[in-house]
């Protein structure tokens, strides 16, 4: 796991394995650890490129269930569009998003000048589906 400053007050943490059945138990510590840290308030938990099983995903939901009951927002981002669709029926209240920015915006980083979304996808606002997708063609 490896933190790193993206907007004022806020941390990304990058993930560095794969959170299934084998890990879950180190990848739930670890977040933990930093949902119990001071300086870890607004936190963007990053997937990218990674397995995340489902058990790994129920450790997410549980590190962010947590973090908000300490007053803290926290939201994954890079998770798999194809799968976050379904990830969402089963862990409705998980801020998921498609990419760091926008992920950064929804904790409340100002980032890129955004202002802050409450954890929805900043390309909704922007007219773009929502179906974590990136539009195609002329525009998109």
């Amino acid at each position: 796991m490896r933190s790193v400053g993206a907007a004022p007050g806020v941390q990304v943490v990058r993930l560095q394995v794969d959170i299934d059945l084998a890990t879950q138990d180190e990848v739930a510590a670890c977040l933990a650890s930093l949902v119990r840290s001071r300086g870890y308030e607004r936190v963007v938990v990053d997937v990218t490129d990674l397995f995340v099983s489902a058990h790994g995903m129920q450790v997410l939901a549980e590190a962010v269930e947590a973090a908000a009951a300490r007053g803290r927002t926290w939201a994954v981002a890079g998770l798999n569009p194809a799968i976050a669709r379904h990830v969402t029926r089963w862990f409705p209240g998980l801020p998921l998003l498609h990419d760091r920015e926008d992920a950064v915006l929804a904790v409340g980083g100002r980032g890129s000048g955004t202002p802050p979304v409450d954890g929805h996808d900043a390309r909704r606002r922007r007219g773009a589906p929502h179906d974590g997708h990136r539009q195609s063609g002329p525009g998109g």
